[in-house]
């Protein structure tokens, strides 16, 4: 499996990665818990659960995104998302920021909701454009929570196909 590194991402750098068969592309500087689960996920070691699996790919994603790991948000986007993609008709003020906030140890719901919603406006202001646009091409200003969960759990299906 080979992974590059790089610091800055084009369309054209992806694309000529995918023609070198480049398992993973991964912008640097990489914060050192996503590059050993990227390790472990690449070589096929650790936790074969799907959970983690997911929980693997939704750190990988948000990193790509330029999301900073050091936010609460980030970490509950982490548990968030797959647990999302479980059941993605779940309300998200009833069902989800509730279940995210007893895995992480949060009081409050209504914390859950601003950490995710101040990581997802502070990646937006940091973020690659050509990456943003990848990934949510119609949205000119931070998606909300809302979508922003929607469609990477979406993501993360996509790419759990078998013709993957």
């Amino acid at each position: 499996v080979i992974l590059a590194l790089s610091h800055f991402v084009s369309p054209y750098y992806a694309d000529r990665a995918l023609e070198l068969d480049v398992g993973a592309l991964l912008l640097t500087p990489t914060p050192h818990t996503v590059a050993v689960r990227l390790g472990d996920m690449l070589s096929g070691t650790g936790e074969r659960k799907e959970p983690a699996s997911l929980v693997s790919q939704t750190a990988l994603l948000l990193h790509l995104l330029h999301f900073s790991s050091s936010l609460d948000g980030y970490r509950q986007l982490c548990i968030g998302i797959p647990l999302y993609r479980q059941d993605p008709q779940q309300n998200l003020s009833k069902e989800l920021y509730p279940a995210i906030a007893e895995a992480y140890g949060c009081k409050s719901v209504k914390s859950v909701e601003h950490s995710i919603r101040k990581a997802i406006a502070d990646a937006w202001k940091r973020r690659n454009a050509a990456v943003w646009d990848k990934y949510f091409p119609l949205e000119k200003k931070p998606p909300s929570n809302k979508v922003f969960i929607a469609c990477v759990a979406e993501m993360l299906e996509e790419k759990q196909s078998p013709d993957l």
